[in-house]
């Protein structure tokens, strides 16, 4: 594996313990040593403004502002990202298996598909108690979707769809 300068000096100026102390797993960007999906984030976000390799893009405070556990919040992420093992997004990496969805059969499975379009998906958004007009999905893209949903609900709906998702 290959690092950027950057990140190759970073890794570098870790201090690494003597070999009579036991290990201990901490998160160094938390008082508390505790990894955080939050705390993850706001680092990301500070290496993007000091000019570090990685590439962040857009602005994903919609979903990290979130109050839902941070499982919840990890998986609306991945699904913004495509980033989820759905057949469309497996075929797409070289494995064979049949495109249709493992729920209802009628459609290729992609992220969009298995969180809004597919039947299971529609029963569960009907009986949610969310507002249909926010949950209207007029673009092709699971991130616009995400993105134009959480500015139609208040924090407390918001948090509950996550949660459904």
């Amino acid at each position: 594996m290959e690092f950027c300068s950057l990140d190759a000096d970073c890794i570098l100026r870790i201090p690494l313990q003597g070999v009579d102390s036991n290990d201990e797993l901490v998160w160094h960007f938390e008082k508390n040593g505790r990894f955080s999906v939050r705390s993850a984030y706001q680092v990301a976000c500070e290496m993007r403004e000091e000019g570090t390799c990685s590439q962040i893009g857009r602005s994903w405070e919609f979903i990290w502002r979130s109050k839902a556990p941070p499982k919840v919040v990890l998986f609306a992420w991945r699904c913004a990202w495509n980033a989820l093992p759905t057949t469309v997004n497996l075929q797409h990496r070289g494995i064979t298996i049949n495109e249709g969805c493992g729920g209802c059969l009628a459609e290729k499975e992609d992220v969009l598909h298995v969180l809004f379009y597919c039947s299971f998906a529609r029963l569960v958004w009907a009986i949610s108690g969310l507002p249909r007009s926010a949950l209207n999905c007029s673009s092709p893209y699971t991130e616009a979707w995400l993105r134009g949903v959480s500015g139609e609900l208040d924090r407390t709906d918001w948090d509950f769809f996550l949660s459904i998702c």
